[in-house]
């Protein structure tokens, strides 16, 4: 895996020194992978949410789990709410929230959940905010 991220990274600098724009394509699919990593994560926080019934642990840790699951999906469908109530937004009845930071917030709380979370949970709650995280900073313009 190393090997062939060096060999596109190296093929990508060359590539922009010899003035072709491959180091685009690269940031694309980088992107691309990034917004497969953010549904793959919620989906894997709620499936071992479900599966956790074989673990022993406090019931305080498991109502933290399902907070953090909430929250990462939350932070997943933050940037849908604009698409959905458009029209509601636009002729200005609705609240003015940034949803970016709607969107960064969710993630924190995700990830500090996921830290008191059950084992199983916390891999998932824990790379997923990050992730989401990760795409709100990258996302130029508030969504």
């Amino acid at each position: 895996m190393e090997w062939s991220l060096g060999a596109l990274t190296l093929a990508a600098m060359l590539s922009t020194a010899f003035g072709y724009r491959i180091a685009m394509v690269v940031e694309d699919i980088g992107f691309v992978v990034l917004l497969l990593l953010m549904v793959v994560f919620v989906v894997m926080a709620w499936w071992r949410f479900a599966r956790r019934s074989k673990e022993a642990a406090a019931r305080w840790r498991v109502w933290v789990s399902l907070g953090g699951c909430v929250a990462l999906t939350l932070s997943l469908a933050t940037p849908l709410i604009p698409f959905f109530f458009f029209l509601v937004l636009r002729l200005g009845f609705g609240p003015r929230w940034d949803f970016k930071m709607l969107m960064l917030g969710f993630s924190l709380v995700a990830v500090v959940l996921g830290f008191l979370g059950t084992r199983r949970v916390r891999f998932p709650l824990i790379v997923g905010g990050v992730v989401i995280g990760l795409v709100a900073v990258l996302i130029p313009v508030g969504v």
